[in-house]
């Protein structure tokens, strides 16, 4: 059995996402999460390679009504379709800025607490 090696850890968590190729776009939701990228089950195949438009709903915080979505690009690593014809797909996120890298850790870290 192989093990998987990953230079981030991946946290659990379930957030609407839209996937944005060129003009079309897919929604779905995020299986797992980490600073370096996303994977996410998807109503559309995506193609390996391409680089798409990645839009994660952020969980509201009582304290802060004002979340903005996370939104990058990302590169597909992999795609496959599953036995009920959707798609699930790991994304490599960037290259992020500065202020992308700070929200996703928030982000992440909003998840991890709440688990």
């Amino acid at each position: 059995m192989a093990t998987e090696r990953r230079r981030q850890p991946r946290v659990p968590v379930v957030l609407s996402a839209d996937v944005k190729v060129e003009r079309d776009l897919t929604m779905g939701e995020t299986e797992d999460l980490s600073v370096l990228g996303v994977r996410v089950l998807c109503d559309d195949l995506l193609e390996r390679g391409a680089t798409v438009d990645v839009t994660l709903a952020v969980p509201r915080d009582a304290e802060d009504e004002d979340d903005d979505p996370f939104e990058c690009t990302a590169t597909v690593q992999w795609a496959r379709t599953k036995p009920d014809g959707r798609c699930i797909a790991g994304l490599k996120f960037g290259p992020l800025t500065a202020a992308q890298k700070r929200d996703l850790v928030r982000l992440l870290q909003s998840a991890t607490a709440e688990r």
